[in-house]
């Protein structure tokens, strides 16, 4: 697509017709969400016909494409990063349907719940409606609709997955039970997941080690789900590191710490800062490395049989390792290579 096809943001929102707009939110957790709703919506066509359509607020060189894609009156799915939330609520476009999959500052998205009416729906764990509830200041109108693992219909086959994807799934589930989509086109839908590319992903083991592929983490949040999900008391090898967050790692160390015995830290403005809390630590040994090839490496001689290597770097992609897909492309080829 050329540059004169190339709308911004706000101009493609102004421009989108009357939908129902389904939007997840949270700190992570969006994309695979975003996935499952996405896949039941497609299965169900019977329910919902040709009008859903999945855009990415944050492909401006598709946003073209997507107008010529969406029907008046449609269903349109998509993520809403925190950091474009204003600018999507000043041109009006308001979730009718506000998902949400981890939330550390419920006041931050204030400005949604300020917009929301009574036929709008919040759905949420237990966790995120409570927080949701204690913390925000705005008058909320929206119909809240809690989800947890047990929503997951009959036929569900996601027990080989973490219990955080269970949870995104009951998220999906619970969007499907508002537009009334059959439980087995629900439960065929989920059971299709595969998993995503550099989120949780198992790669190999090597020596009885196993290699875990989590490169999208840019938040704290998304790292300590990682290392719940796979990992166990004081036995997992963490290579982190990257380019600043907004995420405080102070608050979060010991439960990141709990299930790791050595850090393999790769260099960046927001590891910079997070060293003053690694070193802290004196039940964990602290390894720098100067790439993610080197990190890998180090990582495995560190790790003993039965350990798990984990790579989340709990922080955004660095200038040298370009974006989450390439620095997924690298620690994926390095761990193939030993």
């Amino acid at each position: 697509m050329n540059d004169a096809k190339i709308i911004t943001l706000s101009e493609f929102l102004k421009r989108m017709p009357p939908v129902t707009f389904i939007g997840v939110m949270g700190v992570c957790g969006k994309t695979t969400t975003c996935s499952m709703i996405e896949h039941i919506c497609k299965s169900a066509k019977e329910t919902l016909g040709n009008k859903f359509v999945s855009i990415d607020l944050e492909k401006p060189e598709l946003f073209v494409d997507y107008l010529k894609e969406m029907k008046r009156d449609g269903l349109v799915l998509t993520k809403i990063p925190l950091k474009i939330l204003n600018e999507v609520v000043e041109t009006g476009l308001i979730p009718a349907i506000a998902v949400f999959t981890y939330l550390e500052d419920a006041e931050a998205y204030a400005p949604i719940f300020k917009s929301m009416t009574y036929t709008n729906y919040i759905i949420g764990t237990d966790e995120v409606i409570d927080i949701i509830k204690k913390d925000t200041h705005a008058p909320i109108r929206a119909k809240m609709l809690r989800t947890s693992i047990n929503v997951l219909p009959k036929g569900a086959k996601l027990s080989d997955f973490p219990y955080h994807v269970r949870e995104d799934a009951s998220l999906a589930v619970r969007v499907a039970e508002i537009f009334e989509i059959p439980n087995a086109v629900v439960a065929k839908a989920i059971s299709e997941f595969k998993g995503l590319e550099g989120r949780v992903e198992y790669i190999k083991k090597v020596k009885e080690v196993a290699y875990v592929n989590d490169a999208h983490s840019e938040h704290f949040a998304s790292l300590k789900t990682a290392l719940a999900s796979v990992a166990q008391y004081k036995n997992t090898v963490l290579i982190l590191g990257g380019n600043g967050t907004e995420s405080d790692m102070g608050k979060d160390i010991d439960k990141i710490a709990q299930y790791c015995h050595t850090f393999v830290v790769i260099p960046g403005t927001g590891t910079q800062k997070a060293y003053k809390h690694i070193l802290k630590r004196d039940d964990i040994v602290t390894i720098y490395s100067n790439s993610i090839e080197e990190a890998v490496v180090k990582a495995g001689e560190r790790a003993g049989k039965g350990d798990v290597v984990v790579y989340s770097p709990g922080f955004f992609p660095t200038l040298w390792c370009g974006n989450r897909e390439e620095r997924s492309r690298r620690f994926v080829e390095a761990v193939r290579k030993l």
